[in-house]
């Protein structure tokens, strides 16, 4: 991040600062989605910076690996939807919101630490996210026989906004953050009691 974005005697958000509430963001709307969590860490990891790791995805895992890589190949799913369709369609548009709940996080800790601060060093390191939302809601259309994925990225958004701005999850998004800044790495236990206040 360039220090040209701050004006002299203003603090400077920590990169660890922010990857934590980014992480807590994710972690957060894992809990409250019912997702589930393993954990989730501030210690990097190659390219990454921290990772909110969850043993659900692999019920919805064997269903989207096998969905054909190109997106061109993927057919819409037949009407009326069955049960499983109806869930794998619900998986993916909570997985959107998750995997959306990190960036916005980072960006309402900027705003809450560094108001006025660009944009674009608001949402550094969010491009992974953002692409992987992308690609969701290009598959996602595409089992759904509709032909707007921007429309499915926005409504993701907005309910990942919805959801980590509510006070009583902005409060557990730092309580989670906080916590991982001291500790580095939490359990999904320890996250739901963070979440949940327990």
């Amino acid at each position: 991040m360039s220090h040209s974005y701050w004006q002299r005697g203003d603090r400077r958000p920590d990169e660890r600062d922010v990857t934590a509430y980014h992480e807590a963001g994710h972690a957060v709307a894992s809990v409250r989605l019912r997702r589930g969590i393993s954990l989730v860490t501030i210690q990097a990891d190659g390219a990454l910076a921290g990772r909110c790791v969850s043993p659900s995805l692999r019920r919805i895992g064997p269903r989207l690996e096998a969905i054909p890589q190109t997106s061109a190949d993927i057919r819409p799913l037949r009407r009326p939807l069955s049960r499983e369709d109806a869930q794998l369609l619900g998986a993916i548009r909570r997985e959107m919101t998750i995997r959306l709940a990190g960036p916005i996080s980072q960006r309402s800790f900027y705003e809450r630490t560094a108001p006025g601060i660009a944009l674009a060093v608001a949402d550094y390191g969010t491009e992974r996210d953002r692409q992987q939302v992308a690609d969701f809601a290009d598959v996602l259309c595409r089992l759904a026989g509709r032909s707007s994925p921007g429309v499915e990225v926005r409504a993701a958004e907005s309910r990942a906004r919805e959801l980590i701005v509510r006070p009583e999850s902005w409060e557990a998004v730092t309580r989670t953050a906080q916590a991982l800044l001291s500790s580095g790495t939490l359990s999904g236990r320890m996250v739901r009691r963070l979440v949940f206040g327990r």
